[in-house]
């Protein structure tokens, strides 16, 4: 190994974690271009061991589908691992938008059948 992979090791171990980034997709392409990087300073990385880190790297929230993937067997290709991250990222804030909607709707109906000044008995 020369310097140029230890340095990208060094990256990779300190920030190829999802925690450090806004959404699953940016987390994987820098995942991706890492690997790429040590392939260019021939320190190549097999498939395995990219979809292996992608999963490592998930937060909480991911826990359910990086099961869902680490128990594949074999163990998927890179790119699918990424997709179904995404998949469930998507999913996730399509949920977060349908219950705020819901809420929302809930509160304007109570808002709208509580009694008024103008509609109260006297």
């Amino acid at each position: 190994m020369n310097l140029s992979s230890n340095l990208l090791g060094t990256e990779l171990a300190s920030c190829a974690h999802m925690e450090h980034f806004s959404y699953a997709s940016s987390y994987s392409h820098h995942l991706k271009s890492l690997f790429d990087q040590l392939s260019n300073v021939e320190a190549p990385v097999s498939n395995e061991l990219l979809s292996l880190q992608i999963i490592s790297g998930l937060t909480n929230a991911y826990t359910t589908v990086g099961s869902q993937i680490r128990h594949g067997d074999p163990l998927p290709p890179f790119y699918k691992a990424r997709s179904r991250i995404i998949l469930e990222e998507t999913a996730s804030a399509e949920k977060a938008v349908n219950t705020t909607n819901n809420v929302a709707f809930i509160a304007s109906h109570i808002d709208a059948s509580a009694p008024t000044s103008s509609n109260r008995a006297i």
